[in-house]
């Protein structure tokens, strides 16, 4: 089960991780993933073949509990998750953003979590 305080942390970045995909910050976000599973061209070209326009809405959460889980035998700790994006044409999208989140600081922005983005899936 993941603590509150682990949860905060989850949600943080989860929030970074949609506010560069929706302000078109593509190179910034692989600056900060500790891997390069996906890179910013993958992503342009998965926006280009969706054909809409991604945002960060503020003002909605990005990720409820269920959306993120311990990966079981991880040391250190691993949590997999999901991530709703939204879009401006039709709010939340069919497209989420799967990653890989560690329990250790970014060692480029400290107040998110280590993670590399896997893949881009429709829901």
């Amino acid at each position: 089960m993941i603590q509150a305080d682990e949860y905060e942390k989850i949600l943080r970045t989860a929030e970074r991780i949609v506010q560069l995909i929706g302000t078109d910050q593509l190179d910034e976000l692989s600056l900060l993933q500790s891997g390069t599973r996906l890179k910013p061209e993958a992503f342009r070209r998965v926006m280009a073949e969706h054909g809409k326009t991604f945002v960060f809405d503020q003002s909605r959460s990005v990720l409820p509990i269920e959306n993120a889980v311990v990966v079981d035998g991880s040391s250190p700790t691993r949590y997999a998750v999901d991530i709703p994006l939204q879009t401006r044409e039709e709010g939340r999208s069919d497209l989420e953003v799967r990653a890989t989140f560690f329990l250790a600081m970014n060692e480029r922005d400290p107040e998110i979590l280590g993670f590399e983005i896997d893949d881009i899936l429709i829901s």
